[in-house]
């Protein structure tokens, strides 16, 4: 298996589109999360984790979402870390 692996955001370019319009019309990761859930209940591909839209802003590696998207978050902070 080819590591690293792609990212679901960089495997579906639907997934990443809708993942922006979101965040740029204010609503929070985990909002956008249980929408993706509730809206496509049978495509699992379609699915992403809060945390996977906090990574993807901001961790220099993964950086499918641009820095600036990170204004649009609800919080100040720019990294989240586990406690």
């Amino acid at each position: 298996m080819k590591r690293p692996k792609l990212t679901r955001l960089k495997e579906r370019p639907v997934l990443l589109q809708v993942v922006k319009v979101k965040l740029i019309l204010g609503w929070p990761p985990d909002q956008i999360a249980a929408w993706l859930k509730l809206t496509y209940p049978e495509d699992s591909a379609m699915r992403l984790p809060h945390e996977g839209i906090y990574r993807s802003i901001n961790y220099v590696y993964r950086r499918e979402l641009d820095r600036g998207m990170s204004r649009h978050l609800p919080s100040e902070s720019t990294i989240r870390r586990p406690r």
